[in-house]
């Protein structure tokens, strides 16, 4: 076949050749492993009648990473004579079918079940560290031949107990330096993070598994959605303008605590979060007391909004009490799982260790999940007692 792009990574080359039943991309930002992925999938296409599949974590990620990628920059930068094999598009179920029969499906999975139905001939996990492995389990067990994945390294995840022992597995490695077509802007931000952030560097630079010392919560769980049987539940929502405003889903179930985010976005004010968001208003919302105006609005707007007591040293006892449970997020959860596994404590220079307090950076919805669980643990005031 004839060239379909004017521009091919080695990363391309690497998976255009191999054979292997399961292909492994570790790469950091910018490393062109999902582009060089998409781009072999077409080769794919018009060389074979095939069927192939897309997996997003969900259709909102889908829709800013993968899909938008095929259309912006994979679908653009063929070259004519190939462009209209690709202009059937099925918009509501985000199909594309050939001219030879090939299709290329874009779509994800709510859970396991829904994993079952239909089967393939190629599949691609994109961002597979952010899918279950029940998902991608049944998503390999209905694939014929080959299976890629892509991921960005910020620790070990299934595919590397699951699928990287396998004798037909084959993992590539790549990072800015492979992409010879990287933008100049984007090239210098990477290359400042060696100066500023040595491990933001070695895991989005480099493309190098994350190890994070000093992690506040280093073990939680991916789930697909939250509990019907629970004990207890509440809303919880940390302020923001500049910075995002979180709100999360809580429920609590014996030693369980799950966790589901609902709205995480900046410059949005608390009357335009209450027309984007549709939850119960009569269950508890605890909020930052930091802005008491907000939460009179809240009020006004009729959520049952209550601000969290927040005494000297709340912020260590806070993350104790929520260190004492098994912590679930949703998948969906995409900013509350980036904030999470990048949760880390201060390390004092001086001391040579690190200190209790956490670093007050990129943590609105860590905030916000520990405002609930204080008001969900705290022991209630004596009566009578006033608080000033």
């Amino acid at each position: 076949m004839d060239e379909l792009f004017d521009k091919y990574t080695d990363v391309f080359y690497w998976n255009l050749k191999a054979n292997h039943r399961f292909v492994g991309n570790q790469g950091g930002t910018s490393s062109s492993k999902t582009i060089s992925i998409l781009q072999v999938l077409c080769h794919i296409a018009l060389s074979e009648k095939c069927i192939i599949t897309v997996v997003g974590q969900d259709i909102p990620n889908l829709k800013k990473g993968s899909l938008r990628d095929f259309q912006t920059l994979i679908l653009p930068s063929m070259h004519k004579s190939f462009i209209n094999s690709f202009k059937n598009y099925n918009k509501s179920d985000r199909i594309y079918t050939l001219p030879n029969g090939s299709i290329i499906e874009f779509t994800s999975f709510s859970d396991f079940q829904d994993a079952k139905n239909g089967k393939r001939d190629y599949l691609f996990i994109n961002e597979a560290n952010g899918i279950p492995y029940t998902v991608a389990e049944q998503l390999i067990s209905r694939t014929k031949k080959r299976i890629f994945f892509d991921w960005n390294p910020d620790s070990e995840f299934w595919y590397h107990e699951k699928i990287k022992i396998d004798e037909r597995c084959i993992t590539f490695y790549s990072n800015f330096k492979h992409n010879l077509f990287i933008p100049e802007s984007i090239l210098e931000d990477i290359k400042s993070w060696k100066k500023t952030d040595e491990r933001k560097y070695n895991i989005y630079g480099l493309g190098k598994t994350g190890k994070l010392d000093g992690l506040i919560y280093p073990n939680y769980n991916l789930v697909l959605d939250m509990p019907s049987d629970f004990e207890k539940e509440i809303y919880t929502l940390d302020f923001g303008y500049t910075d995002p405003m979180s709100l999360n889903h809580l429920r609590i179930n014996d030693n369980n605590l799950f966790v589901d985010e609902i709205f995480y976005e900046s410059f949005r004010t608390v009357a335009e979060m209450d027309k984007l968001i549709n939850i119960d208003k009569k269950i508890i919302l605890v909020c930052d007391n930091a802005r008491p105006e907000s939460i009179k609005e809240l009020k006004r707007l009729g959520y049952n909004a209550v601000a969290v007591d927040k005494p000297k040293g709340s912020v260590i006892s806070g993350i104790e009490a929520v260190k004492k449970y098994n912590i679930n997020i949703t998948v969906r959860s995409v900013n509350t799982k980036n904030e999470i596994k990048n949760y880390v404590r201060i390390y004092d220079r001086k001391l040579g260790k690190f200190i209790d307090e956490p670093v007050d950076d990129n943590n609105h919805s860590m905030d916000s999940i520990r405002y609930g669980v204080m008001h969900i643990t705290a022991k209630p005031k004596p009566k009578g007692l006033r608080v000033i």
